[in-house]
């Protein structure tokens, strides 16, 4: 059996975007797994935002990443994993899932009230909400120094993407 995971990313990083989905789109069919939907909605928000080379994907995509995300919040909707990893994703670019970057702060501020010690959860409502680069640092610093840094490379593409983004912040707050 195929491990999902790494064919994704073997996809991604061949840049086979077109691919990723369509992959993707054929497990669900067999499958409710959060991850899955994650990494479709990441990649959907990755093309859209970075990639753009082709106006038929990009209109395509830009109607099946809210398909994609009306479908796993009705399934998620009260996992606060996934409401953490969507307001990463939201992010990137937030109307596209009909969100506002204050819509990605009252969650962000939700789960960090109902998970203080939450690690991720922690780094995510100190990035969305505080903006302050000092406690970013630390929190960066905590993620990376603990297994949940290692946990997101379980995550396939999207937990690279964050542990990329948690280096490159971290880096820059030097």
């Amino acid at each position: 059996m195929i491990n999902w995971r790494k064919e994704v990313e073997r996809r991604f990083d061949r840049d086979d975007w077109i691919g990723c989905v369509n992959y993707l789109k054929g497990e669900l069919r067999h499958s409710n797994d959060m991850d899955m939907y994650l990494n479709l909605l990441y990649i959907y928000m990755y093309y859209l935002v970075d990639v753009i080379d082709n106006k038929e994907y990009f209109r395509l995509y830009e109607m099946e990443i809210k398909q994609c995300y009306k479908q796993a919040s009705d399934i998620y909707k009260n996992d606060d994993k996934y409401l953490f990893y969507v307001c990463f994703i939201a992010s990137m670019s937030e109307w596209f899932l009909d969100l506002t970057m204050d819509d990605l702060k009252r969650y962000m501020q939700t789960l960090y009230i109902k998970h203080p010690e939450n690690i991720l959860y922690r780094w995510g409502y100190t990035l969305f909400c505080l903006r302050d680069r000092g406690l970013l640092r630390e929190n960066d610093l905590a993620v990376i120094n603990s297994n949940v840094f290692h946990e997101l490379s379980e995550k396939s593409v999207l937990g690279v993407a964050m542990q990329n983004y948690i280096k490159y912040d971290l880096s820059a707050t030097h």
